[in-house]
C-alpha cells in the first residue's frame, strides 16, 4: 500500500440536509475524500456526523460481541475482511455522532508486495490499487448505513434507485439488483440528455427532493453489451493496461465478472450532473413472467414499503451489527432492523405523496435497448 496520506484538517460536506466533517490521517482517506468530492462545502454550521481517520480510541468497558466491542456510549468493529476497523459512537442528546476510521490494509503475498501497483491494478476485477479497494470498502461497509441511520434523523433515506433529472423535475427508478435500471440510467443520461443524480443510492427527502449522492457508478460488462457509445464513455479515454484487463477478465469471469468504478462527472460531463431536483416520476421496476410491458398503478404506501424492504438488503451490514449489538445487551446504539424498516419507510411515504407511482413489469428476456424506449415513451407522455 502506498505511505500517501491526506492533511489532518478537517473538510466539509452536504449530503442531502446531513452535514458531515471528514478530518486526520489514513492511507485511503485521499481516495475518500476524492469520491466525495462532489458534495464537498465551505465550513457552515457544525457537522451532526464526523468522520475522523486515523488511530482508534478504544471503547471504555467493552464487551466482546464479534465482531464488535461493545460499550455503553459505542462500539469498535474489527472488520478485517475488508481492510478497516471504525469506531462508532453517537450522542442521541446533541444529535451527533463520531466515527473513528482505521485502515488495516489487505493482506497480500510477498509477490503481491512486490508487485508494481499497475500489475496490482489490472489484476483486480475493478482496477483499482490495494488502497482504492479499501476506500471502496469503506464506502459500501461504513459510510452508507451510518448516513442512512444520521440522515433519517434529519428526515431524508437512501433509496435503491437510479434517479436523473432535466427541468428540475426528477425521475428514480426503485428496483431490485439485476432489473436493469443502471443500463437505462446509462442510455437515458448519455443519449437523451438527462442530467445524472444517482445510481444505486439516491437519497429523497421528506419535502420530495431528490439529492446527488457521491458514490461511484459500478459499470459492469454486461451494462455495455450491445452498447457500442456506452462502452466509448467507459473506457475509451482508459489506458491501454485498463482496457486490456477489462477485456481479459470478461472473456476469462464473464460479463458480470468485471467492472469499473466511475465517478458521474468522467463518465458523463459535468454538465450532465446535477445536484437536486423535485421527484416527479416515481416508478418500481420489475422482472416478471409477462408477454409485453405493462404498466399499473402502485400506491404510495406499497412503494415506501418495497423500497425499505430492499434498503435493508442493501444495507446488511447495519442488520448484522444490530444483531451483535442485541446479543450483547445494547440496543440504543444502532436501530434495529424493523425500526429501520419502518423510520425509512415513513420518510419516503411523505417524500412520495406529491407522486402518482407506477409499476412497470418488463419481460425477462427485454433487452436494455426495449426497455429505454418504453422509458422514453413514458416520460415524454
Amino acid at each position: 500500500m502506498s505511505g500517501t496520506r491526506a492533511p489532518a484538517g478537517a473538510a466539509h460536506y452536504r449530503l442531502g440536509r446531513l452535514e458531515f466533517a471528514v478530518e486526520g490521517q489514513d492511507t485511503i482517506l485521499p481516495h475518500v475524500a476524492k469520491e466525495l468530492a462532489p458534495l464537498r462545502r465551505a465550513e457552515a454550521g457544525g457537522p451532526s456526523l464526523r468522520f475522523r481517520f486515523g488511530r482508534l480510541d478504544p471503547v471504555r468497558g467493552g464487551v466482546e460481541a464479534r465482531p464488535l466491542r461493545v460499550g455503553a456510549e459505542g462500539y469498535e468493529a474489527q472488520l478485517a475482511p475488508i481492510g478497516l476497523a471504525y469506531a462508532w459512537r453517537p450522542d442521541r442528546q446533541l444529535g451527533r455522532a463520531d466515527v473513528q476510521v482505521h485502515s488495516l490494509g489487505l493482506p497480500t503475498t510477498w509477490r503481491g508486495r512486490l508487485a508494481p501497483t499497475a500489475l496490482r491494478r489490472a489484476r483486480h476485477w475493478n482496477y483499482l490499487a490495494p488502497d482504492e479497494d479499501v476506500a471502496k470498502n469503506f464506502m459500501y461497509g461504513v459510510f452508507d448505513h451510518l448516513t442512512q441511520v444520521a440522515g433519517l434523523a434529519r428526515g431524508q433515506s437512501y433509496i435503491h434507485a437510479s434517479s436523473f433529472e432535466r427541468g428540475g423535475e426528477g425521475v428514480a427508478l426503485f428496483a431490485r439488483g439485476g432489473v436493469g435500471k443502471t443500463t437505462a440510467l446509462l442510455k437515458l443520461v448519455l443519449e437523451d440528455g438527462w442530467h445524472f443524480l444517482s445510481d444505486d443510492l439516491g437519497l429523497l427527502d421528506r419535502k420530495g427532493t431528490l439529492w446527488r449522492t457521491p458514490k461511484r457508478l459500478q459499470v459492469y460488462a454486461y451494462n455495455t453489451a450491445g452498447q457500442p457509445g456506452m462502452r466509448r464513455a467507459l473506457l475509451g479515454r482508459r489506458s491501454w493496461l485498463d482496457r486490456a484487463s477489462f477485456a481479459w477478465m470478461e472473456r476469462r469471469r464473464g460479463p458480470q465478472g468485471v467492472r469499473r468504478r466511475v465517478s458521474a462527472e468522467s463518465l458523463f460531463g459535468a454538465e450532465r450532473v446535477a445536484s437536486q431536483a423535485r421527484l416527479r416520476h416515481a416508478l418500481f421496476l420489475e422482472r416478471a413472467d409477462v408477454d409485453r410491458f405493462r404498466w399499473q398503478a402502485l400506491p404510495v404506501e406499497a412503494l415506501a414499503e418495497r423500497a425499505a424492504s430492499i434498503l435493508l438488503h442493501e444495507l446488511q451490514p447495519v442488520v448484522d451489527l444490530a444483531a451483535a449489538l442485541g446479543s450483547a445487551g445494547v440496543v440504543h446504539l444502532l436501530p434495529r432492523p424493523e425500526e429501520l424498516h419502518r423510520r425509512s419507510a415513513a420518510v419516503l411515504r411523505e417524500g412520495l405523496r406529491a407522486t402518482a407511482p407506477l409499476l412497470l413489469r418488463i419481460p425477462r428476456r427485454a433487452g436494455p435497448d426495449a426497455l429505454a424506449d418504453t422509458l422514453r415513451e413514458h416520460l415524454a407522455g
